[in-house]
């Protein structure tokens, strides 16, 4: 349940003008620096991600208002939609993470304890991303905005304090035990419509009916992959291969760190032909007993 409670809690962000508010915050205090509107891009991402608990709506909500601008600031094409693609990735680290709800129900391990797991990750591939953005800056010579007045970054984060705070509320809680995750989902779409109908006044009933539909759409895609990539799951374990790969483990003596570099292998190569979700659904039973 609490998937898509985090889908459309991200989807009322997005069309409620909280996705906006974080961008234009973003921009106010990095675009002045080298690589700045791919900094504010990135940062732009890892909180909507924080919000949304989704890579697909973090990519969705900052690519479509970022792409545009950073092209027209001279990044090139490829530059602008490989940044945003990259970024994407960080919804799947930064709590509240729906690759980690669907991974916790698979191995059956707290999701408190990996949302808590995916902060400092999240936080070190955000600066890692940010500095790399800097040096091809500085590399490719890319145009720099005129730095906001202070006053126009006062206001900015002023607009945009119901959505930074909206982290806090989700996390704060689940983590000092006052809701459970699927708690916490529902908590933030109650949030993002009262935000997003009374605060920022983006939300009318049409745009809720929009909002909605495109919720239980990405939630009946994303519930087909689970469910086919289950199925197969199942058949790998009937077939005896986590059993074999384990048996197989055990007799070539591989250390610790050897089969960490021989599953991302094999996780790097299987992940150019599936998605994300079947991947993990795919791998974890054959890997896991090893």
């Amino acid at each position: 349940l609490a998937i898509p409670l985090f889908i459309f809690a991200g989807d009322l962000l997005l069309h409620g003008g909280a996705a906006q508010r974080l961008i234009d915050v973003m921009d106010a205090f990095f675009c002045h620096l080298p690589g700045g509107m791919g900094i504010a891009t990135i940062l732009a991402c890892a909180f909507f991600a924080a919000l949304s608990g989704s890579a697909g709506a973090t990519v969705s909500a900052i690519g479509t208002i970022m792409i545009p601008a950073m092209i027209a600031s001279g990044y090139r094409r490829g530059t602008a939609a490989g940044l945003v693609g990259s970024v994407g990735s960080i919804g799947n680290l930064i709590p509240p993470s729906i690759f980690f709800i669907l991974y916790g129900t698979l191995v059956e391990v707290s999701i408190s304890e990996l949302f808590a797991a995916g902060i400092l990750p999240g936080v070190i591939l955000s600066a890692m991303l940010c500095a790399t953005m800097v040096i091809a800056a500085r590399r490719e010579h890319y145009k720099l905005k005129i730095a906001a007045t202070w006053q126009v970054r006062k206001d900015a984060l002023i607009k945009s304090i119901p959505a930074l705070v909206m982290p806090i509320i989700v996390l704060g809680g689940i983590y000092g035990g006052v809701f459970t995750p699927t708690e916490a989902a529902a908590v933030a779409c109650v949030y993002g419509l009262v935000i997003g109908a009374f605060v920022y006044r983006k939300l009318n009933f049409k745009v809720l009916w929009s909002t909605t539909t495109h919720a239980a759409r990405t939630t009946a895609l994303i519930m087909l992959l689970v469910s086919m990539a289950v199925v197969l799951g199942k058949m790998f374990s009937f077939a005896g291969f986590p059993q074999a790969f384990a048996a197989l483990v055990m007799e070539a003596k591989i250390g610790p760190q050897s089969f960490m570099m021989l599953a991302t292998l094999v996780i790097i190569a299987l992940g150019t032909i599936l998605e994300a979700l079947p991947l993990m659904y795919v791998t974890v039973p054959i890997l896991l007993p090893a």
